[in-house]
């Protein structure tokens, strides 16, 4: 999020839930693209198809439990 705030043009970022509780812990807006992450903790999975469902774009899971190190959008 710092390198985020820092750099020449920063991504938005959110938080998305629904009214029935369906959640993306953060979702990366650049320009129209939208990159979804559930952020887990082990091996734990979930994905929210209502996003799918709402904006046509998949959830992707960050999970402590992963050895790789991912760059978000």
């Amino acid at each position: 999020m710092k390198r985020n705030v820092l750099a020449e043009n920063p991504k938005e970022l959110y938080f998305w839930r629904t009214t029935s509780k369906s959640e993306v812990d953060l979702v990366i807006k650049d320009g129209d693209d939208l990159f979804p992450y559930e952020i887990k903790w082990g091996n734990k999975k979930g994905k929210s198809l209502a996003f799918k469902n709402e904006y046509g774009v998949s959830v992707q899971t960050l999970s402590s439990a992963s050895p790789d190190v991912w760059p978000l959008a």
